[in-house]
Parts: structure tokens; sequence; C-alpha cells
């Protein structure tokens, strides 16, 4: 609609050199993680809520183009058998992590999200993106749920350190595109983290976090439910319990990247889910998949 073009997204998938998979097994230990701060600090993979609180009017995306929204619980079903407790999670994110580093240049896929705000469960939001590492290159492009802009570009180093946005609504059809601080005032009205902290690897580092310093405490319980399928992909699921509820972190076997992490308060209620799908990695998207023109903006 807004003469749009994307980046090729092709189905290739990237599998690590000489990786088998990982099935951690052991005893049952009691940890625990105080208050809800790790909860609060994963939004920032959210980071894309800038400048996206729901206005008033409908969406112009619906959920219908083809991509599944997040459910209100996990979806798949874990047979009592699978169910095992986690031996080591921290060495298992620690080797996901390390296999990021080593391996991941650029990625692409879709990131879908859905989270209280306010105390009320949002609405599901769902964005394609392209990202690359060095230099940080973000563009996302709204497929459902999308607030007061559609189309966000970010590119480290230029159009002199700003975001290039697309207004929604009758906005948008006057003003192709506006300039707004990642870290400005207008920036941090819906969210309290940077785009800066989008990917990949600031999940998994808030989730190695969580589980290191749950390690240190004594009335967490750790589990492993195991391989399950999750919308047609195997994932490798660890959960964390303690007093403020329950995290799941849905892995991909193979590079134990978190796909999806999933939030139950204590009182059962979804506090939020953030997951990355169709991922397709080292694509080698160049600047030219980050120009403005090229992303309509």
């Amino acid at each position: 609609m807004f003469g749009i073009a994307r980046a090729p997204f092709e189905s290739r998938r990237l599998s690590p050199t000489g990786r088998s998979r990982l099935l951690p097994t052991g005893h049952d230990g009691k940890r625990t993680i105080a208050g809800r701060s790790f909860y609060h600090g994963l939004a920032s993979v959210a980071s894309v809520l800038i400048l996206t609180t729901p206005l008033s009017a409908p969406s112009v995306h619906s959920p219908s183009q083809g991509v599944t929204a997040p459910a209100s619980s996990a979806e798949a079903t874990v047979e009592p058998s699978m169910i095992a407790p986690a031996e080591d999670p921290v060495t298992l994110l620690e080797r996901g992590l390390a296999w990021h580093d080593a391996n991941v240049r650029d990625y692409q896929g879709v990131f879908a999200y859905r989270e209280q705000k306010d105390g009320q469960l949002g609405e599901p939001v769902a964005c394609r993106f392209r990202f690359r590492l060095e230099p940080f290159s973000l563009y996302m492009e709204w497929i459902y749920g999308a607030g007061r802009v559609d189309k966000l570009l970010y590119v480290e180093g230029q159009n002199d350190g700003k975001m290039i946005v697309h207004p929604t609504g009758l906005i948008g059809l006057v003003v192709p595109s506006a300039a707004v601080h990642p870290d400005g005032k207008e920036a941090r009205k819906s969210s309290s983290h940077s785009i800066t902290e989008f990917g990949l690897r600031t999940v998994l580092a808030k989730v190695l976090r969580s589980f290191r310093e749950a390690a240190e405490e004594d009335s967490s319980t750790y589990r492993r439910l195991g391989l399950r399928r999750l919308d047609n992909r195997e994932v490798l699921t660890l959960t964390k319990t303690d007093g403020s509820g329950t995290l799941t972190v849905d892995l991909d076997p193979q590079t134990l990247l978190p796909v999806r992490t999933v939030k139950h308060d204590a009182d059962g209620q979804l506090f939020s889910i953030y997951e990355f799908k169709e991922l397709r990695f080292n694509q080698g998207v160049d600047e030219s998949a980050f120009a403005r023109e090229s992303c309509g903006l």
C-alpha cells in the first residue's frame, strides 16, 4: 500500500556445525529470584512498542494475514513422562549465547508479542523485521496490531541517530515519515526501553541473568519439559517457577536460541509473550536493505 520494498525472505535455515541436540536431565533444585525485575526487563525485546500505544481507531492490519497470533497460554501439550528436572540451565543458556556470538551476523523473520499494560492484557501484535548486528540496523513493518506507527527504521550512526517511522491513520497520508530520537520523550511514552535493545541476544542475556541470579537463591524450581511441538516446529522447553510466577522459555534445540518466552504471574494469569518466528539467519543482508528508499520511508 505504501510502496515498500522488502528484502527477500528466503527459507534457508542455519545449523551450527558439529552441534548435537542438547537435552539436559538431572535433579530438582529449589531456588528463587526476588520480585519481577527480570520480567519487566525482558520487555526490552518489545522495544517495538515505541510510539505504538494503540489508538482508538482500529488497526489497519488484521491477524488474518498468514501469521498466527501468540496464544494466551502454551500451545503445545507435554506428556508427563517428558517432564524432568533441569540439570544445569545456566550452562545450557551460556551455550546458546556463545553460539549466537560465534555464528550470527543478521537475521529476519516475524516478532510477535502480547503483554499486560496497566494491568490489562493487550491485543496481539506482530511485525515482520530484518536485523543486522554490525552496524546495528533494524527495519520493522507491522503485520497487525499497529498503533501510532506501522513502519520503523533505525540504523546506528545514520539519520542523526534517530529512528525513522511512518505514522498510521490520516497523519500517515500526509506525512510519509518522521524522525524520532530512540531515547527521546516521545519514544519513551509507551516504553521504558530503547529500540537499540532489540534482538535475540538481548532476550537470551536477560533469561541467562535471571537463571544465574536464581541459582544463588533457594526457592525457585526448574523443570525441563523436553522436546515438544510448537506451531509446527520443535522446541526445547525450560521453566522456572518462583514467588512471582512461572517463566517458560522455548529454545531452538539446535542453536539454543530463545524463540519464545512466556510469563504467567503468581495467580496463573498471562503477563507476557514474546516470540520470534520464521527466522532466517545470515541471508547476507547489506546496507541497501536498510536504506530509507527501500523501506518506503
